[in-house]
């Protein structure tokens, strides 16, 4: 049976990284086909030729690809790009290459989901402006990406009793159970999220400052089991700004 062919679909480089002498394994979110890995053949040769892929082979840049292959590693036959580079500087780029970071990390290979592809195009589309909150951008497609994963959490009801939240009560959070009253649960020891701010995510609301700071921490929380205490190295790049 020959090499399945794939051409031409859109795609966002996530992570590269050196194969062999001359060539780069290239991770990908594809619109179609989810993660996939990709060989890109001879793209670290030094050439000034518009063959080579290689100033193609960026971050954050809308791409077409065709690949081939049969196997979990495919190859990379053609490219294009779709669109200008999207613009991002600062902590606005390491936002988006934490984001990277969680999908190499989380996403299964080649398990197509076009909705992981939507949220993170809308995230680059608001980290690229200016207007919007780094922070705000990053808890929404957080909480998207564990949606869409199947570890979505319920911020409107009590888990335990499936009553509303309550504005002024306090809340724990129990790892993919969601929240339950601290005031039923002394034997939980931990952070406790006060039922305003929970209720304030369930809509996607975060003016509130408690609001945000509590999504910032639940968001770390609900992903540290998945992430198995891999390094993230966007958050060097914090540090060190």
């Amino acid at each position: 049976m020959p090499p399945k062919y794939i051409e031409l679909q859109y795609c966002y480089v996530l992570h590269t990284r050196p194969y062999r002498d001359t060539s780069l394994l290239v991770d990908i979110l594809s619109q179609s086909h989810g993660k996939l890995t990709l060989i890109a053949r001879g793209a670290r040769k030094t050439s000034k030729s518009s063959q080579n892929p290689r100033h193609l082979l960026q971050p954050f840049m809308p791409l077409s690809l065709s690949w081939t292959g049969k196997g979990t590693l495919k190859t990379l036959t053609t490219m294009e790009a779709a669109a200008p580079a999207i613009p991002l500087i600062g902590h606005h780029l390491y936002s988006a290459m934490y984001a990277n970071e969680l999908l190499v990390y989380l996403l299964q290979e080649g398990d197509p989901n076009e909705d992981i592809y939507v949220h993170y195009e809308k995230l680059l589309s608001m980290l690229s402006n200016t207007q919007y909150s780094i922070e705000t951008a990053l808890r929404q497609f957080e909480f998207a990406l564990l949606a869409v994963l199947g570890y979505e959490i319920g911020f409107s009801h009590d888990a335990e009793t499936q009553l509303p939240l309550k504005p002024s009560e306090y809340y724990y959070y129990v790892h993919e159970e969601g929240f339950v009253a601290a005031n039923a649960h002394p034997e939980i020891r931990g952070m406790s999220f006060d039922g305003e701010s929970l209720l304030g995510i369930s809509v996607s609301n975060y003016e509130r400052p408690n609001t945000l700071q509590a999504a910032k921490q639940i968001a770390r929380m609900a992903l540290k089991p998945y992430l198995r205490n891999r390094p993230l190295h966007s958050k060097e790049l914090f540090l060190s700004h």
